[in-house]
């Protein structure tokens, strides 16, 4: 649930959108369309985010929630990615995900993070923190033994990412039997009816320029400095 480009600027990085209902209905259309096409269901996934925009509507848990009363998807619930925007947005992570909308997670994602300048950044290179596999355990003790993947992209030492494993898997295998539960809502709007995305779309824009050498143009200079300086290494690190 992001966007990675806007117009003819590729940012490179999942972006968090703007917490907004009319962000929620783009998304919803387009998965619905996407799910049509492909006849096969399709899991929507929460994103970590290093720069917002201006102008969210809606808290992370009832956006979600929109997002997938609209768009008919069940969620595949990254705990890594909620608990690193609960504390860097000052949640508490165990209200966050309660306010969750668990009734709907068909899958779970983790990975490891790391706290850089007091922000914690997701960054799929280092062991899950004691205190997401914390969390997945409360999620696990809340909906059952759902499947669950464990994210690694570098950083590989694969001694240590089977303890990491043995440790999840003891987690999950002593939760219940997980099963899915919600009914199936009614979206609000026809899959053919186009939203209303003027304001979006410039935000979009003006958030794809600033973090691909434009000026923050009103956004946090913090955030997309920080965002900035992401991008490079990953750019680095893909192409030394």
């Amino acid at each position: 649930i992001s966007f990675v480009r806007a117009g003819a600027l590729e940012i490179g990085h999942l972006t968090q959108l703007p917490r907004t209902k009319a962000a929620a209905q783009v998304v919803a259309k387009n998965a619905r369309t996407a799910a049509k096409a492909m006849k096969t269901p399709l899991l929507l996934e929460n994103v970590a985010w290093t720069v917002r925009g201006p102008g969210d509507e809606l808290d992370e848990p009832a956006f979600i929630r929109l997002v997938l009363d609209e768009s008919e998807c069940d969620l595949l619930l990254d705990v890594a990615n909620l608990y690193a925007n609960a504390l860097n947005e000052h949640v508490d992570p165990i209200a966050r995900v309660d306010a969750y909308p668990l009734e709907r997670v068909a899958m779970i994602h983790v990975a490891g993070s790391q706290v850089r300048d007091g922000f914690v950044l997701d960054t799929h290179a280092h062991a899950v923190p004691d205190d997401v596999i914390a969390l997945l355990a409360h999620v696990y003790r809340r909906i059952g033994a759902a499947p669950m993947l464990l994210e690694r992209d570098r950083g590989f030492d694969f001694a240590d990412h089977a303890r990491e494993l043995a440790k999840l898997r003891a987690l999950q295998s002593g939760a219940a039997l997980h099963r899915t539960t919600h009914a199936a809502s009614s979206p609000r709007w026809s899959v053919d009816e186009a939203p209303e995305i003027g304001a979006l779309a410039d935000l979009q824009a003006r958030m794809a320029r600033a973090l691909t050498g434009g000026d923050a143009d009103g956004l946090d200079e913090q955030q997309v400095a920080r965002t900035r300086g992401i991008l490079a290494r990953k750019r680095a690190e893909e192409h030394p």
